[in-house]
C-alpha cells in the first residue's frame, strides 16, 4: 500500500511540476522568442526599406521589401502595441520624404526601435519566477 501511495504521489507531483513548467516557464520563454522574432523581422524590413528607397521609386520597391514591410506592419502592433504607431510612422515618413532618407526619418526609426526594445526588455515573460512566487504566496495587505 505504501508503494502505491508513493507511486501516486510521484505521478501527481510530476504532473504539478510539468504544469508549472508549462504555465510559467515554457509559455514565458515562447512569448520572448516570438517577440524577438517579430523584432528581428521589423529590423530587417527597415533595413530593406532604407536600401530600396534611395535607389528606386516608392511604387517600385523590390518584392522582398514589400513583403517584409507588410509582414512587419501586421505583426508589430500585435506584439508591440506601444510601438505600433511609431513603427508605422517610420514608413509614412519615408513616403512623405519622396524617396529620400534624412534626419526626420532616422529620428522616427530611433524612436520606434527604442520603444520596441523597451517593450521587449520590460515583458513579464522575462521574470517567470516572480509569477510563480506571487501565485504560491498569499497576498499580504498592509
Amino acid at each position: 500500500m505504501q508503494f502505491l501511495s508513493g507511486l501516486l504521489g510521484a505521478v501527481i507531483g510530476g504532473v504539478i511540476v510539468a504544469w508549472f513548467n508549462y504555465l510559467y516557464l515554457w509559455k514565458s520563454a515562447k512569448k520572448i522568442e516570438q517577440m524577438r522574432a517579430v523584432f528581428d523581422d521589423a529590423m530587417k524590413a527597415l533595413a530593406l526599406y532604407e536600401v530600396d528607397v534611395p535607389n528606386r521609386n516608392l511604387d517600385d520597391l523590390s518584392p522582398e521589401t514589400k513583403l517584409a514591410k507588410a509582414k512587419a506592419l501586421a505583426l508589430v502592433p500585435a506584439f508591440f502595441p506601444r510601438a505600433a504607431d511609431a513603427y508605422r510612422h517610420v514608413f509614412d515618413a519615408g513616403q512623405k520624404l519622396r524617396a529620400t532618407i534624412d534626419e526626420g526619418y532616422h529620428e522616427r526609426v530611433n524612436e520606434a526601435v527604442a520603444i520596441m526594445a523597451n517593450e521587449l526588455n520590460d515583458t513579464d515573460a522575462a521574470r517567470p519566477w516572480e509569477k510563480v512566487k506571487s501565485s504560491i504566496s498569499p497576498s499580504r495587505k498592509a
